[in-house]
């Protein structure tokens, strides 16, 4: 039957159409074919490749709440033309696209939850625009930037202790506490809203924790409890977190390291410890009696104090220390003493402090009998590690009495950066070289080892000398004893040398600098090396707080550090440590 292609309806009434489900449609449609669908009570039209709806796309007019931080956040969006299917889309500021879990609530309402794609990137990619996407294929226009991904902040920093202030880092110590936002756009202020920091302490809005606190009493401690409310500021929201940490301030500790037997000791400071300060005395030399008279007072050992920066690789680490025995009858003192000529009293040993990277794999000094006499020699492994970075410090030995031949004469003493000459004649260490010998059966000074003798017997005899960074020297004539020259002290170099020696700045050797010197990585802060004056037995620095004259030398008659008496037949005094924090 021919139907007339031009049709007018001129009704105001309704004409009604094919309709069906969507399984009804037809097999073969062609472009321009209409149908009412009852699945999806819509119109539909064929457009030559497939069915099309006719429909008013849905609108978003808002979203509750407007941000969000985490996959399980509810997110609810209102809005017109929501249908059963519907599917929200939530769109970066670059463009990309995050599809979202949606539920269906009425016409006007659907809920999505956020997808981890859509955290995970959410620091690139906020704020978010809003788009919701029926079943049938419309969209809406974006709801632009209505979403703010707005995480709360973490704390990095573990609850609990984050310090202790020793009594020498107060004012020095610094802590800070740190968080992490998700979102790249925040900004992360820290308060302290609970508890209290120590006294005089305060924490900028970056964290940080400075201040000076009181000093505590020696050997006391005081703990501080406070909460730190950590505050992210995003484009249109903030977030907090808080946690709780202590801080403890610690009073002065110090431990003390005499001479116990002719091997290194260990010292462990507190894993948080950055700095110490060491105040140290070598050993002594000996002295022989004479019932003629015919000796002189052994040296004083020298006297070496400096705080020095602790590294990283080296807290809680064991540090070695060589603390010295004094000179004894003829024999050295151990940490390199030189050794005597018959009669003559042993040069005393030098006091040193090593890093833990030291690493030696064995003891530095080997015990040797040279003519009889009891030596101690510094290995060639010990002889060759760096200066400053392994072999921080050194106080230097004083050096052994002659016997005989001579009357009241002393010998040298130890320490400064150059050590005494023996009254006598022989020199002292220096920064560069050993004390020079003289005479027959000698050997000069050098790193690590007094000069020393072979222990020949003859009409009286001479003294070894001192050891230290470079030993004393010796003299020895069958008519013309000599005492023994002090061994120098080590306090580092010049700044940022690994080679340019200090030179004295005051008498005796003396080197004294209240500034803060730094050589490679080690610092040396407020130091000293001092030695006595020429015609003295007694070291210097006795009259300190940290000076403690026992334990005396083996037969209970010398203090530590001391020379032996003139004619007391002692051994020198031991050497001793003072490490404070």
């Amino acid at each position: 039957m021919a139907i007339d292609t031009l049709r007018r309806f001129n009704s105001t009434t309704a004409t009604t159409m094919p309709k069906g489900a969507t399984g009804d449609r037809e097999g073969s449609p062609v472009a321009g074919d209409q149908r009412y669908n009852t699945t999806l009570n819509l119109m539909e039209y064929y457009n030559g490749s497939a069915w099309k709806v006719v429909d008013t796309p849905p609108t978003v007019s808002s979203v509750s709440p407007s941000n969000f931080d985490a996959v399980n956040d509810v997110i609810t969006v209102t809005g017109t033309g929501f249908a059963t299917g519907a599917a929200v889309t939530c769109v970066g500021t670059n463009g990309a696209l995050f599809s979202c879990t949606t539920t269906y609530v009425s016409a006007t309402s659907v809920t999505f939850v956020p997808s981890s794609t859509l955290v995970a990137n959410a620091g690139a990619n906020d704020k978010y625009s809003v788009r919701v996407t029926t079943a049938t294929g419309l969209v809406s226009a974006d709801l632009s930037q209505a979403l703010d991904f707005a995480p709360a902040p973490t704390f990095t920093t573990a609850a609990g202790s984050i310090g202790i202030i020793h009594d020498i880092d107060r004012g020095v110590a610094e802590f800070t506490v740190a968080a992490t936002s998700a979102d790249t756009n925040d900004t992360l202020a820290y308060t302290v809203t609970a508890g209290s920091l120590p006294t005089n302490m305060s924490m900028s809005t970056a964290g940080v924790i400075t201040g000076t606190p009181p000093q505590e009493s020696a050997g006391a401690s005081t703990t501080s409890t406070f909460t730190v409310t950590c505050t992210a500021t995003g484009e249109t929201t903030t977030k907090t977190n808080t946690r709780q940490f202590t801080i403890t301030v610690k009073g002065l500790i110090e431990e003390v390291f005499n001479y116990s037997a002719n091997a290194m000791q260990s010292w462990t400071p507190p894993a948080d410890l950055t700095q110490a300060t060491f105040e140290m005395w070598g050993a002594g030399g000996a002295a022989y009696t004479n019932a003629g008279g015919g000796t002189g007072t052994g040296g004083a050992g020298g006297y070496v104090k400096s705080t020095i920066n602790i590294l990283e690789a080296e807290r809680g680490q064991a540090w070695k220390l060589i603390v010295p025995g004094g000179g004894g009858l003829w024999d050295a003192g151990y940490g390199g003493g030189g050794g005597a000529a018959n009669g003559g009293g042993g040069g005393g040993g030098a006091t040193f402090v090593l890093s833990p990277t030291i690493n030696l794999s064995a003891e530095p000094f080997t015990a040797a009998t040279v003519g009889g006499v009891g030596n101690w020699v510094p290995t060639s492994e010990f002889i060759g590690k760096t200066m400053a970075t392994h072999v921080v410090l050194i106080a230097g030995g004083g050096g052994g009495s002659y016997w005989y031949v001579h009357t009241n004469k002393h010998a040298g003493m130890g320490g400064g950066l150059t050590g005494g000459a023996g009254e006598t004649g022989s020199a002292g260490g220096t920064q560069s070289a050993g004390g020079a010998a003289s005479g027959t059966n000698t050997t000069a000074g050098s790193k690590f080892r007094g000069g020393f003798l072979n222990g020949v017997a003859g009409s009286g005899g001479s003294g070894g000398a001192g050891g230290g960074y470079y030993g004393g020297g010796v003299g020895h004539t069958a008519s013309a004893n000599e005492s023994g020259g002090g061994g120098s002290s080590f306090i580092g170099f010049a700044d940022g040398s690994t080679s340019t020696a200090l030179s004295a700045n005051g008498s005796y050797g003396t080197y004294t600098d209240s500034t803060t010197r730094t050589n490679g990585t080690r610092t040396y802060k407020n130091s000293e090396a001092r030695r006595t004056a020429e015609t003295g037995r007694v070291p210097y620095g006795t009259g300190g707080t940290y000076y403690n004259a026992t334990p005396r030398s083996s037969t209970g008659n010398i203090d530590i550090g001391h020379g032996a008496l003139q004619n007391g037949s002692d051994h020198g005094g031991l050497g001793m440590i003072s490490i404070r924090y």
